[in-house]
């Protein structure tokens, strides 16, 4: 939300020892200047709550989070009204997708 990140340089796995099975990243974060408009802190609630489990599809994460707060129907609709597919896994979403799916959530609960 505040940064656009871009690689800034590869780094080899033989730069470590012992040497990874993947190539890491130095990541350089760009500031958004977008940002200055007053956004809820419900929403990076939101996102904390969806990365919990970062390997697990997104549902599972908020409805175990919500279940109490939100139907499974009402979730499944935000999904589709935010263009999010049902298995998504957290770190498939963009940043609009999440502004989205918090807007979606945040109306009549």
């Amino acid at each position: 939300y505040y940064a656009t990140p871009k690689i800034a340089r590869v780094v080899p796995p033989k730069a470590f020892y012992p040497p990874p099975r993947v190539d890491s990243a130095i990541l350089e974060w760009r500031p958004r200047r977008a940002y200055n408009q007053k956004i809820d802190e419900g929403f990076f609630d939101l996102v904390r709550v969806g990365f919990v489990h970062p390997r697990k599809m997104l549902k599972k994460n908020l409805l175990f989070a919500l279940g109490v707060l939100i139907s499974s129907e009402k979730l499944e609709a935000c999904f589709k009204l935010a263009n999010i597919s049902k298995t998504a896994r957290p770190g498939e979403l963009t940043v609009e997708n999440w502004m989205n799916l918090f807007k979606c959530l945040k109306t009549d609960k």
